[in-house]
């Protein structure tokens, strides 16, 4: 469960005490400078191990874009029921809708903590573990930033900053910003335009040098896999009920009951995984279109051109979006900026995968307009919830 806008006392007085006693464990990580609420993650005790966890700072001192106090959150867990590892980041990036520079200079910086943090090396392969992002992006649907995460890859050769979160062809002359200057981030914060860090490209490509020395060859690691199932949820609070298995169903609560049930049991080749992903919180008050191939990028995108940005993370929405569905209520308009995105199925089973299996629709405009916009009596928080359930495959036991 990923949540953002939890104020800093709420988490440990409040979400911490009553999420163990559901039996979670969880991270916080608190907004830099003054501001008292943060970002939180949290897992389930019975089915997930926490290796590790990065907190990500987009506040960078002497960084013209990175002066804000935003912040993300990674984990890395290790399941207690499959051979398989999970990343789970969420993030809330600045929300004033004129700096679309800053915000992509933000996930930039998110975008290279999660693949220094969940590429693995082992004796089957090599590669990212399986990757869910989620949180208030505070941009649009089809919107440049959208985009760029979906596609990984960004042109914003001539782009305003005021264009960056809102949908291509609908930018507000009053409202465009200012034109984004290239390169976005400086040398000297050590990140490429692939929104990688330069040591950690650096260190990979010693390794494989090693490999290709020793074996003769250097093999595309990534695959899919099958295996374990895993269910795993995301973004706001309310009740569902049914097991779903496409559009339109309902996914069941992921939280036990507080007699302390267990739920599902995991056997040899089946296991039940869940996490979920919040907005705002009622305490301090996800989208899958079409995936489309990088038009015009750049051949070497290890060192693409200035104007240009890519990620090799190969997520893909969760979500299919479109027009007159909501996940908050901003300015009096119901609108969409909280996503989830999860990895790509992989072509072969060197490495853990995962498999969208259900998920939770979104309000449309009008459900949400007959509840009487956000927050309200039905919804505490000002942020509907995204909820998906995946598949957790391990790795492939085939040579």
């Amino acid at each position: 469960m990923c949540l953002q806008e939890v104020e800093e006392d709420k988490f440990f007085q409040v979400f911490q005490p009553e999420f163990r006693r559901l039996g979670f464990s969880g991270v916080f990580k608190k907004r830099t400078g003054e501001k008292r609420d943060g970002c939180a993650i949290f897992y389930r005790d019975q089915c997930f191990q926490l290796e590790k966890h990065c907190s990500v700072e987009y506040y960078q001192p002497g960084v013209y874009l990175l002066d804000r106090d935003n912040i993300g959150l990674i984990v890395i867990l290790k399941s207690k029921l499959v051979p398989s590892k999970l990343c789970v980041a969420t993030t809330h990036l600045l929300f004033n809708p004129k700096r679309g520079d800053v915000k992509l200079a933000q996930l930039s910086k998110l975008f290279a903590e999660i693949d220094k943090v969940s590429y693995e090396t082992s004796e089957n392969g090599e590669g990212h573990c399986p990757i869910i992002l989620c949180g208030d992006f505070n941009s649009e649907p089809n919107s440049p930033l959208y985009r760029f995460i979906v596609n990984a890859f960004l042109d914003y050769s001539n782009m305003f900053s005021g264009d960056v979160c809102r949908p291509l062809g609908s930018s507000n002359p009053q409202k465009r910003g200012f034109q984004i200057r290239a390169p976005l981030l400086p040398k000297n914060l050590g990140i490429t335009r692939s929104c990688q860090y330069v040591d950690v490209v650096e260190q990979r490509n010693g390794l494989q040098e090693q490999s290709t020395a020793g074996e003769g060859k250097c093999e595309d690691k990534r695959g899919r896999n099958k295996g374990c199932e895993a269910k795993i949820q995301v973004k706001h609070p309310g009740s569902s009920s049914g097991p779903p298995q496409q559009v339109g169903d309902q996914l069941p609560s992921l939280i036990p009951k507080a007699s302390g049930n267990a739920g599902a049991r995991a056997s040899s080749s089946k296991v039940a995984v869940e996490a979920i992903a919040v907005g705002r919180t009622a305490a301090s008050s996800t989208s899958s279109g079409s995936v489309e191939q990088a038009q015009g990028s750049s051949k070497n995108q290890h060192n693409p051109p200035k104007h240009e940005l890519h990620h090799n993370l190969d997520i893909e929405s969760s979500y299919q979006l479109h027009d007159g569905l909501t996940t908050t209520h901003h300015c009096r308009t119901n609108c969409v900026v909280d996503f989830m995105f999860h990895s790509r199925p992989r072509k072969s089973g060197n490495i853990s995968d995962l498999k969208k299996v259900a998920w939770l629709p979104l309000f449309t405009d009008f459900e949400s307009n007959e509840m009487g916009g956000l927050p309200n009596k039905h919804w505490s928080s000002d942020h509907y919830r995204l909820q998906v359930k995946f598949m957790l495959c391990p790795p492939s036991t085939k040579p």
